[in-house]
């Protein structure tokens, strides 16, 4: 079962937005309930971890990539887009906000609800997305694996519209965090401003 629940349309339509929670495998969901292997290069050991470890890994890798595209926003440039049925770069960034508090909600509560609410200045929002990230990343951390795998809810206009476990629901933000992520990357030197380093060098770090 699929259902359309969160924020705006990949295609910057405001609605039943841009997020889908179903019960279809996810690949990480087939490598087992609790743990992933880490290959090495040949003749290393193979290190068991379980995903729960992994997503933390992978959090702090994520984080301060994340703020660096966040940072380099123009702040008087928000509003651009380049398709009329595209989201704007402030609809993107509250997206990914509004999506850190619903995970806060489901390692807290077992249940987050989705709430369509008015985007906050950009400055705010920077700073609530390293606020909840970091809050997320440090309460995972303490979760033991029995939270990470108990069933979560979730609702929209205070019906119950998925149940899945925690640890697929975080694994699934993340990677639509990081589509997003890539969507601003885009959107950042027509909006006037630089694109940082991600993965590796940008051209707009090098020699003037």
């Amino acid at each position: 079962m699929y259902t359309f629940v969160m924020g705006y349309t990949h295609d910057g339509t405001k609605g039943q937005g841009a997020l889908l929670f179903g019960r279809t495998a996810h690949p990480l969901e087939r490598l087992g309930p609790s743990t992933a292997g880490r290959s090495g290069c040949s003749g290393e050991r193979n290190i068991d971890v379980t995903l729960r470890e992994f997503y933390i890994d992978r959090r702090r890798a994520e984080s301060p990539a994340f703020l660096r595209v966040l940072k380099e926003l123009p702040i008087d440039a928000v509003d651009y887009k380049p398709h009329e049925r595209s989201p704007t770069a402030q609809q993107i960034v509250w997206t990914l906000t509004s999506e850190l508090k619903a995970c806060l909600d489901v390692v807290t509560q077992n249940k987050a609800e989705w709430q369509s609410l008015p985007p906050l200045p950009l400055p705010e929002m920077v700073r609530l997305f390293e606020q909840r990230s970091n809050e997320l990343t440090d309460l995972v951390a303490k979760m033991d694996e029995a939270s990470w795998n108990r069933t979560a809810q979730f609702y929209y206009n205070g019906k119950v519209v998925s149940e899945q476990p925690v640890g697929q629901f975080l694994w699934f933000i993340l990677f639509d965090a990081i589509h997003h992520r890539g969507q601003l990357s885009a959107y950042l030197r027509p909006m006037g401003g630089k694109v940082p380093s991600i993965y590796g060098p940008s051209a707009d770090e090098g020699p003037a």
